[in-house]
């Protein structure tokens, strides 16, 4: 692929070209070799055809595949998949039945590692929260890095009833905030060796050719969090260090964006603390420790 012919696609330019569902994160995936195939989807002739021009230009091959999600009453999607392996596309598209299968991961060039964790995940009866899983599977003690940072990633995670309910009303909250991750897969760990290097070359495309937008994803990424389920979480405005006896504190200035559906009264709570002291154990303690909801835990992303 050529660098101009990228720099067409990965453009912070408002009037540059642009498909709907194809993120940037996705794409800098496949110009830096980490995938080969893409899983995206198009809504319309005019975004088929800007899919189509695209594919020309990079030199993609294109698998349409059968099933549409309706939009609204006018609109409906068309899953797709883009790549440079006719193999892979090939395999994927075999087991596009089956979209939590271990084949369709790796078809997509996601580590076995986390395609397996994220299969046992789903698979398992008393599974709980998929991003409380992969911290409970995580070191304690010490930051996690941005790159494998999937808070905001509901890419197979909405199959419960009342999430579509639920995550429209978090889009509805936050019409202008960027959600996407780095890596487009769920880590099996926040610090998976194989996903933190690939994220690492995905935001080194990023960075040289959407240097504004990858530096607003990092600033986004790299802030902790106060986890109690995939809606309900607080980002915290401050950044996270090392403790005393195997701890965490937490220097904040209140809670950062998104909005997410946790109660008001809990985002008061943490407004008004500066500094947040967890134990080996992960929960707070302290003088002035506020008083929060149980269930909760940390994800220090730095």
């Amino acid at each position: 692929m050529e660098r101009e012919k990228i720099a067409k696609y990965l453009s912070e330019d408002p009037a540059g070209p642009r498909c709907r569902s194809l993120r940037p994160d996705d794409l800098a995936g496949l110009v830096a070799g980490v995938k080969s195939v893409i899983y995206t989807s198009v809504t319309g002739a005019e975004d088929a055809a800007a899919m189509d021009a695209l594919c020309a230009d990079l030199g993609l091959k294109k698998v349409v595949l059968g099933r549409k999600t309706r939009v609204d009453g006018n609109r409906s999607n068309v899953d797709i998949l883009i790549g440079t392996d006719t193999r892979k596309l090939r395999a994927a598209e075999r087991s596009y039945a089956r979209l939590i299968g271990t084949e369709w991961g790796l078809a997509l060039g996601y580590p076995e590692c986390c395609v397996q964790a994220y299969v046992n995940w789903r698979n398992s009866r008393r599974r709980g929260d998929l991003v409380a899983s992969i911290a409970a599977n995580s070191p304690k003690g010490r930051p996690f890095s941005f790159l494998t940072n999937n808070v905001c990633n509901y890419y197979s995670l909405l199959f419960r009833p009342g999430d579509p309910k639920r995550y429209a009303a978090l889009l509805a909250a936050n019409p202008d905030f960027d959600l996407g991750p780095v890596i487009p897969w769920h880590p099996c760990s926040y610090s998976c060796p194989r996903s933190l290097a690939a994220g690492l070359g995905i935001y080194r495309v990023l960075v040289h050719y959407m240097p504004t937008f990858a530096a607003g994803r990092r600033a986004q990424l790299s802030k902790p969090v106060l986890f109690w389920d995939k809606f309900r979480f607080a980002v915290l405005n401050g950044t996270a260090s090392a403790g005393p006896e195997g701890g965490l504190t937490v220097d904040c200035r209140g809670v950062a964006g998104p909005r997410t559906l946790l109660a008001r009264g809990t985002v008061d709570e943490l407004d008004r603390r500066s500094v947040l002291r967890f134990g080996r154990s992960g929960k707070l303690y302290g003088p002035g420790a506020p008083a929060l909801p149980p269930g909760y835990a940390l994800l220090p992303f730095s």
